[in-house]
């Protein structure tokens, strides 16, 4: 894509295809001007912070939705005011009308237009000469997450010593082995949480497959056993023995795939907040193909409560939509297996699934989930 001083933007709800080519450094314009709709305020308000953040000049110019030649009055004075001046449409959003109108002065001025085709990451120039060239991947976690109205106010720091991912691997290797007994370790991780340590009773005690499971995390520095009492060195050690080691298994093989240049980026334990103060928790998100990739883990049995796995499955599925709709994927990583009507679920919903014995092949399978596959 060639740079161009001026870009001209229809808003609607999905920024990117306005706020992509800006972040790019070698396509990035000087201004930018957004022609807005009175709905669509809000969302334009979102995208000139952005804009502004990625180093645009941005100004907005109010037109009616449905009336063309509004429209068309408009750009022609945009056109105007920046005589000697580079400009470009990019005709990605709006309404069709907006859309028809803008080209229309763009094609009768012999100015250029293009647009933004995310599914096959492409920019394909609409005015002539047309030609299509690639959309590299630009997309950041912070700044995904900032279009759809979240900030982050606080994530985790991955625990990838050495001695935790071979931790990390054994439980995924030996997972029919250590599947119902970590359920037990869960709960004393759980009834641990107040004062970081928890009396065992003694069935549990004499339970040489228990005494091995814990044998594993102590040896990786995050708890002791004295007697018939169970200690955490940590916080943050109670809350990885109690799950949270599912959570940056899965952020290792996703940080692999960053280092290899195959994700743009990724975050652990992201707790974002809308502007009405709501907040949410990502285990582990991603940025692919200018993508938003949300992955929720779970070591938890869900088949045992109806209600467990629909929530989960929901709270996947909402987030999925407030964060990019089709623009955003969704993946549930579970130890345990699931029951068929809870997998069944997550298939309607678009929701990839990965579970017990099929995490052993997570690492081979997640380049193709990020590749748009339905993983189930």
């Amino acid at each position: 894509m060639v740079r161009a001083d001026v870009h001209v933007c229809l808003v609607s709800d999905q920024l990117l295809p306005n706020l992509l080519p800006a972040l790019d450094i070698a396509t990035r314009p000087d201004d930018v001007v957004l022609l807005v709709t009175p709905k669509m305020m809000s969302a334009a308000a979102r995208l000139k912070l952005l804009l502004r953040d990625a180093g645009c000049l941005v100004i907005e110019r109010e037109v009616k939705a449905y009336r063309i030649e509004d429209i068309r009055d408009a750009v022609l004075d945009i056109v105007a005011s920046y005589s000697g001046r580079k400009l470009m449409l990019n005709a990605t959003g709006g309404t069709k009308v907006m859309a028809l109108g803008a080209y229309g002065v763009f094609r009768d001025l012999g100015l250029p237009v293009f647009y933004i085709d995310t599914e096959n990451e492409a920019v394909v120039f609409l005015t002539s000469p047309q030609k299509t060239s690639h959309l590299p991947d630009l997309l950041k976690v912070k700044t995904g997450l900032k279009c759809y109205g979240y900030k982050i106010v606080a994530e985790e720091n991955p625990e990838l010593q050495p001695e935790n991912l071979k931790l990390y691997q054994t439980l995924i290797d030996e997972i029919t082995h250590w599947e119902k007994v970590l359920a037990r370790l869960n709960y004393f991780a759980g009834a641990a949480q107040k004062h970081l340590w928890c009396e065992l009773d003694r069935s549990t005690i004499n339970d040489h497959q228990f005494i091995d499971l814990i044998t594993l995390f102590q040896t990786a520095g995050h708890l002791t056993v004295a007697g018939d009492r169970l200690g955490f060195s940590s916080e943050n050690s109670r809350r990885l023995v109690q799950g949270g080691w599912l959570e940056h298994y899965v952020y290792g093989l996703i940080e692999n795939l960053r280092r290899k240049g195959r994700v743009m980026d990724a975050a652990i334990g992201v707790v974002i907040e809308n502007r009405r103060g709501t907040k949410n928790e990502l285990d582990v998100v991603c940025t692919y193909a200018n993508r938003l990739h949300v992955i929720e883990c779970k070591t938890a049995q869900l088949r045992g409560e109806k209600t467990k796995g629909d929530d989960v499955v929901y709270k996947l599925d909402n987030l999925r939509d407030l964060m990019g709709g089709t623009y955003g994927r969704a993946l549930l990583v579970s130890y345990r297996q699931m029951r068929q009507e809870d997998l069944k679920r997550c298939q309607d919903n678009d929701v990839s699934v990965v579970c017990g014995h099929r995490l052993q092949q997570l690492e081979t399978n997640l380049p193709r989930w990020l590749a748009g596959e339905l993983l189930k």
